[in-house]
């Protein structure tokens, strides 16, 4: 019996077909990189992403599945699946990255508000008129203290007691920690002043001539 003979080309593009479809997978080395080194910068995930040449949502992703497998190790004490291996690195060298911004940027503000930062420094070489010596004279400009620098970190450290909000948040107690005891004096006088005045506007609408001193002429309202 003979069979029919299957023609080299056309078995190649059959083994062609069968392979998977898709697009790569845009989470290489390269972009692994780009995130870490843009988060340690201290930009936020989208500028991270976009350095990265990757979606905002695509990140999201991954970090999202690489904080599931870190925690599904932990919790579970599990063995570590190698197809979600990429995220949960990506997600562990991403929190590392925020750490050192985080503490770069606060060691920043502290040495503000503590001052002592070279700004300038120049050497000055001339002989002495006594000794004949050459001396070198050295000068250093360093930065004040900044006290802006200390009200910011204690602002964001510490909202509660030293942010905007905290300037509204104020308890008034009486004696012994008791309710405050208001007193109002001079009430009467102001109750009498006010009895008068209300008088004079009540007399000046039914005889103005005799308050104001002026002639009224007498007008009928006439009704359309």
């Amino acid at each position: 019996m003979l069979r029919p003979r299957l023609h080299p080309r056309r078995f190649l593009m059959s083994r062609r077909r069968t392979r998977p479809r898709g697009k790569p997978r845009l989470l290489t080395p390269e972009s692994h990189a780009k995130i870490v080194e843009a988060t340690t910068g201290g930009s936020p995930m989208w500028a991270a992403a976009a350095y990265a040449g990757v979606s905002t949502r695509a990140f999201e992703v991954w970090m999202s599945r690489g904080h599931a497998e870190e925690t599904r190790i932990i919790e579970d004490d599990a063995v570590p699946n190698d197809d979600e291996q990429p995220f949960r690195q990506l997600y562990l060298d991403v929190l590392q990255a925020r750490a050192k911004a985080t503490v770069r940027n606060a060691g920043l503000i502290q040495q503000a508000a503590i001052g002592g930062v070279v700004t300038e420094e120049t050497v000055k070489r001339y002989r002495d008129p006594d000794t004949g010596a050459m001396v070198e004279e050295k000068t250093v400009k360093r930065t004040p203290p900044d006290w802006r620098a200390a009200a910011f970190w204690l602002e964001r450290r510490d909202g509660a007691n030293f942010g905007k909000a905290a300037e509204l948040n104020v308890e008034l107690t009486g004696a012994g920690g008791g309710p405050v005891q208001m007193s109002v004096t001079g009430a009467e006088d102001l109750a009498a002043k006010v009895r008068a005045n209300i008088a004079v506007l009540t007399a000046a609408a039914a005889t103005p001539q005799e308050v104001y001193g002026a002639d009224v002429v007498d007008a009928d309202v006439v009704e359309d």
